[in-house]
């Protein structure tokens, strides 16, 4: 059974567009996944700067106490 050379472009083809298509999901996961660390990171940042402002509050609160 032999294929003859349109079969075989064809087939190329197919199969450049699956590796391509491949290579695709991998890059989309790799952003995702450097999105997912980006929004952690970002979520502890805004913990950090409400757990400085409370501090903060509490801060003043005892400098106003002590006048």
């Amino acid at each position: 059974m032999a294929l003859d050379l349109t079969t075989l472009l064809v087939l190329g083809i197919n199969i450049g567009v699956l590796i391509g298509l491949l290579l695709s999901i991998r890059l989309l996961a790799k952003i995702v996944s450097s999105t997912e660390k980006n929004v952690s990171s970002i979520k502890n940042l805004e913990n950090k700067i409400m757990n400085l402002e409370e501090r903060e509050e509490r801060v003043l609160k005892q400098l106003l106490k002590k006048k």
